[in-house]
């Protein structure tokens, strides 16, 4: 019996979007195993694990299925934007044996300490996946009030009274980014490359000043008030 895949097999989900990855960097001329290291690298966050981020184990799995029952009839009716993005993929491979590849990639990732940012520079991909919050860093300080001369009490305020929805996130990323920023020069540089405003030293008042407004201004009773 012949087995049928669905379209969506090869054109949408954890798959596509690894595959878009591969496709980038493919282009860039960063080797493909620097994009599977740095998949590797989110999966360990669950505060903003992204919905197309499964375990590498899984992701190798259903590449090994997808190898094995690729046909090319079936490619063709997929369609042609998904077609483009597998073919730019694998280059001078065939779709299966990139297929191959990139499962065999996985699974030695996760035989690997997770990769350091000497070794692999942060990617702008990545830094969405991971500090979502921090891409908008200089937006959110410069537009809350313009004409404020704190601009982080005027950013943090200004998300008030909806902060629950908020100000967790921003906490939690910004103090990542700064315990990373302190263990790692290579990050801080990278970070500061791409996000201008994150130094250690904003980063550090972000947090404090944003865990002192939910102290404040969002506890209930004594059971969230600060420590004597």
């Amino acid at each position: 019996m012949t087995t049928r895949l669905p379209q969506s097999a090869l054109s949408s989900g954890a798959i596509f979007h690894l595959v878009g990855l591969a496709a980038d960097a493919a282009e860039s001329g960063d080797p493909l195993e620097w994009q599977v290291l740095r998949y590797q690298r989110i999966q360990g966050v669950e505060y903003t694990r992204s919905p197309w981020s499964w375990p590498l184990q899984p992701v190798a799995a259903q590449l090994d299925y997808l190898a094995h029952a690729f046909t090319e009839e079936f490619f063709s009716t997929c369609p042609p934007s998904a077609r483009t993005l597998w073919s730019r993929a694998a280059g001078k491979r065939t779709v299966p044996e990139f297929m191959n590849d990139l499962a065999t990639l996985l699974r030695m990732a996760c035989r690997e300490p997770e990769a350091t940012y000497e070794e692999i520079p942060l990617a702008g991909w990545e830094l969405a996946v991971r500090f979502p919050r921090l891409l908008g860093f200089e937006t959110w300080l410069e537009a809350a009030l313009p004409d404020e001369e704190d601009p982080v009490r005027a950013g943090i305020e200004s998300e008030h009274p909806y902060c629950a929805e908020h100000l967790p996130e921003l906490i939690a990323q910004v103090t990542q980014a700064l315990a990373l920023c302190r263990d790692s020069e290579a990050f801080a540089g990278q970070l500061r490359a791409r996000c201008g405003a994150a130094t250690p030293e904003l980063l550090a008042d972000v947090a404090d000043r944003a865990y002192a407004h939910m102290a404040h201004e969002h506890r209930s009773g004594a059971l969230l008030q600060p420590p004597a």
